[in-house]
């Protein structure tokens, strides 16, 4: 990956359509408010890190009144929707926008008190040492809360699994899906305090039929438009795949919680 836009305005446009404002993928301003969930953001400085499109910066800022937010992000076209989405707003004053490297997070030692994170730890293979970096940000007693998606097991997948993940990887998708368990031993390796999870999958994967029949219906013109027909196709493919997947139970929508 690289710190140059991967995605065109067309794509970008498309996605909020299907995801809703300020979002590439499922969730939207809800599952901001579920992730921080009982913590308190007033006098906190928020890490939204890989903050896509500003959605979560937006909430996080914006309705939930964090004192500060960084928001973070690889790709630089990315962090222009973001500043978008938060120019001319109240908060943009405790807004503050990093474009950074794959690699070590362009924070201080000590400086975050709460760290958010969404479908980010999926993009990563050495979970423990992304882990260790976060918690290297943090302020003791701080937060890191996010979700993601996770394996059930680390036993060996089905033949519908290899193939969904064989078709992300064509695509050019890159995931490293692991298992609860691999989460908790690599927040336990990282020094964090013992991890909780809640699983989602089923809340997910309901909201992720809705999802499909617009993709299908009303939004498909406007998606092909955006992607192009293979585009469009390839997209549709892998939502019907996370939703088989969802449903056998080989891959989990794990909303988690650690503290340092």
């Amino acid at each position: 990956m690289n710190t140059q836009s991967q995605y065109s305005d067309a794509v970008h446009l498309s996605l909020q359509r299907i995801y809703g404002k300020g979002y590439m993928s499922p969730g939207g301003d809800d599952e901001v408010r579920r992730v921080v969930h009982g913590i308190d953001l007033s006098s906190a400085r928020v890490l939204d890190l890989g903050c896509g499109l500003g959605g979560a910066t937006r909430v996080l800022a914006g309705d939930l009144n964090a004192a500060h937010v960084i928001a973070v992000d690889i790709d630089r076209g990315n962090l222009e929707e973001t500043r978008r989405a938060v120019a001319g707003t109240p908060f943009e004053d405790r807004v503050s926008l990093k474009l950074s490297e794959p690699g070590p997070l362009p924070l201080e030692d000590g400086s975050i008190d709460v760290v958010f994170c969404t479908a980010v730890a999926c993009h990563i293979e050495d979970k423990a040492g992304f882990f260790a970096d976060v918690l290297r940000v943090l302020k003791p007693g701080g937060f890191f809360t996010g979700a993601d998606w996770m394996r059930s097991t680390d036993n060996q997948p089905s033949e519908d699994y290899l193939a969904f993940e064989r078709d992300m990887r064509d695509a050019g998708l890159i995931f490293y899906f692991v298992s609860v368990a691999a989460h908790t031993n690599a927040f336990e390796a990282a020094g964090f305090e013992p991890a909780s999870f809640a699983d989602e999958s089923a809340r997910i994967r309901g909201e992720a039929l809705q999802t499909l029949e617009e993709i299908e219906g009303p939004a498909r013109d406007e998606l092909t438009a955006a992607m192009g027909e293979p585009g469009y196709q390839g997209f549709l493919t892998r939502c019907r795949a996370r939703i088989d997947t969802l449903g056998s139970g080989e891959l989990t929508y794990q909303i988690f919680r650690a503290r340092v």
